[in-house]
This record gives C-alpha cells, sequence and structure tokens, in this order.
C-alpha cells in the first residue's frame, strides 16, 4: 500500500491535466509536466510490487513527459494546422495529431520501462 497511495496520486494528477487540455499544448501545461516529473523522480528511486506497477509508473512517467514537450512537439509537426485531407476524410488534421501524440507517448512509456528495469536491476 506504501507504493500505491503515490502512484495513484500521480495518475490522478495526470488523467486531471490532460482532461483540462483543450486544443494545442501551452507553456503552462509544461510548466505542471516539469511539476509531476519532479514528483516522479522523488519517487523513481522505489522498487515496485510488480510489472504492473512497474508499466503503470512508466505511463505516468510517459505520459508526463509529453505533456512537458507537448508545446514543442505542437509547434514542430502542428503548426496551427487545420488542413483536412481530401483524400482520407477519416484521417483529418486532429486525428494525426491524437495518433501521433499517442506513438510518442508509447515510446517514452516503454523507454521509461526499460530504463527502470536497468537501473534497479
Amino acid at each position: 500500500m506504501e507504493t500505491t497511495l503515490p502512484l495513484l496520486a500521480l495518475a490522478v494528477a495526470v488523467i486531471v491535466t490532460i482532461i483540462m487540455t483543450e486544443g494545442q499544448f501551452t507553456l503552462w501545461e509544461s510548466m505542471i509536466g516539469l511539476i509531476l516529473i519532479s514528483i516522479e523522480v522523488g519517487e523513481s528511486g522505489k522498487d515496485f510490487p510488480g510489472f504492473w506497477h512497474e508499466a503503470a509508473f512508466s505511463g505516468i512517467i510517459g505520459l508526463s513527459v509529453l505533456i512537458t514537450l507537448g508545446f514543442a512537439i505542437d509547434r514542430i509537426f502542428f503548426e496551427w494546422q487545420e488542413i483536412e485531407d481530401q483524400e482520407y476524410p477519416i484521417c483529418t488534421a486532429e486525428r494525426k495529431r491524437e495518433i501521433t501524440f499517442f506513438v510518442i507517448w508509447v515510446v517514452l512509456a516503454v523507454a521509461s520501462f526499460l530504463v527502470r528495469r536497468t537501473i534497479i536491476s
């Protein structure tokens, strides 16, 4: 239970941040992301009781990094794009953005998981 409560608190903080985000990321969300990352660094030395706790923590770290870097990713890849792809109407600019952020989050979460496994082992 000792390791589950901070993990749950971090998860709630990240989820609330994501829910409150509308449109493109801003520097305000980056500040919140940096605060979350600093909390996660404090918790990162703990050995979690199982694979799923470890995976959840890695997913939360991935989301926090994504929140922190989101404004830069938006500016680099999606400079206020409103262009619709006429050939594939299902693949709108917003859908492409969502897919891109999802893929980046998965990469960050897996990288976090592997780094934590390497450091703790």
